[in-house]
């Protein structure tokens, strides 16, 4: 796997599951701005609020093309991996929630602090030690003020442009 942060800001987002790990995911697509529609029988609390496209129904065989990203959060394992062997065949980006082995990208432990967004990914699939980890770097991560950091993005960019070596 490679580490990447996506740019997700107005990017179709195919959400299949209305649970509390679909709920998790929809909570992170929000934040990064991504239009989501979402397909479950039934949503769990917290969903109405959010500015999703929500849709009532079973996730069979509707359309996924138009789509940069599906998530598959459902409980139905043969219904994930199915979705997910579509998306691989359609060349979209799928995470199957339900099998990280089953899909192109996972979603790590990740936490901001001090303007910092910081992830965290291993390949044995643990998140309570991910959890922990997590815990421990936010405490290493010193509390910076905003007025600090943009100081320090201007001295950045003097220097890559009168130093470009």
């Amino acid at each position: 796997m490679l580490p990447l942060f996506l740019d997700l800001k107005d990017k179709s987002v195919l959400l299949i599951g209305g649970g509390p790990v679909a709920f998790k995911r929809a909570q992170k697509l929000v934040a990064a701005g991504a239009k989501i529609s979402a397909y479950a029988n039934s949503f769990s609390d917290g969903f109405l609020e959010l500015p999703i496209d929500l849709k009532r129904e079973t996730f069979k065989d509707q359309p996924i093309e138009g789509y940069w990203l599906i998530i598959t959060a459902t409980d139905d394992h043969d219904l994930n991996a199915a979705v997910a062997k579509r998306a691989k065949a359609a060349k979209i980006f799928c995470n199957n929630a339900g099998d990280g082995d089953d899909g192109d990208l996972i979603f790590p432990f990740s936490f901001e602090k001090s303007g910092f967004t910081v992830a965290i990914a291993d390949q044995y699939r643990l998140p309570f030690l991910l959890t922990v980890l997590g815990a421990a770097v936010t405490v290493a991560l010193p509390d910076l003020a905003p007025k600090d950091l943009e100081k320090l993005a201007v001295l950045r960019r003097y220097i890559i442009e009168h130093y470009p070596e």
